[in-house]
């Protein structure tokens, strides 16, 4: 049993830095598709998405999320 529950553990950490990598590229391709950004540089978007991850990764979703919002007419 004891193999098996090792394996199954290594299968879910697997699947999550899968997840993880995968959450990090789709905040990257959007961050390189964005035509602006709130507050900071791309660049800064982009060492703040892979260093804080996933968090990073959130708050630029939720700060495009904000750029969209306020570029829409009142």
């Amino acid at each position: 049993m004891g193999g098996l529950a090792a394996s199954v553990v290594a299968i879910a950490i697997l699947l999550g830095l899968v997840l993880l990598v995968g959450f990090i590229v789709v905040c990257l391709v959007r961050l390189a598709a964005a035509d602006r950004v709130l507050c900071l540089p791309k660049w800064v978007w982009a060492a703040f998405i892979v260093c804080l991850n996933p968090v990073g990764g959130a708050v630029y979703l939720l700060s495009e999320h904000l750029v969209e919002r306020s570029a829409q007419p009142s």
